[in-house]
């Protein structure tokens, strides 16, 4: 299974804001993009459009910076949704298995075993939250 680079970008760009709210001194507002692209590696324009997905589909917030570039945060409570969460946000579909062929042979015989095998991946990805995800070693 291989997952679009946006969705590491996006798992990236939420790890960082994470990182930005725990430390000692968080940045009120959040993290601008530019400090978002400079803390992750991920380009400024690509961060801008990720942050944006992200934003609309409910998985992090817009801060308030003072400036030309807008804040974006990670309130607490979205450490809640899972991965599952940011892979639907990313890759329009939590169906890993969307990609078979399903009018080839093979799928036609396997049909009931792909299906099953897809609904045990979404559980594994929905089980797993963003802050269990994101829990650093001490």
């Amino acid at each position: 299974m291989q997952l679009k680079r946006d969705t590491d970008y996006a798992i990236r760009i939420l790890y960082c804001l994470k990182e930005g709210g725990d430390r000692i001194d968080p940045v009120p507002g959040g993290l601008t993009l530019g400090e978002i692209s400079a803390q992750t590696g991920v380009p400024k324009i690509t961060a801008g459009r990720i942050c944006d997905n992200l934003d609309q589909k409910g998985l992090l917030s817009p801060g308030e910076r003072g400036g030309d570039e807008k804040g974006f945060l990670l309130p607490q409570r979205l450490l809640q949704k899972s991965l599952l969460d940011v892979v639907e946000a990313m890759e329009s579909t939590g169906q890993i298995l969307a990609v078979f062929d399903k009018q080839s042979v093979m799928y036609k015989k396997c049909e009931e075993q792909l299906l099953k095998a897809q609904e045990e991946i979404r559980c594994i990805l929905a089980g797993i939250s963003l802050e269990g995800l994101m829990q650093t070693k001490k």
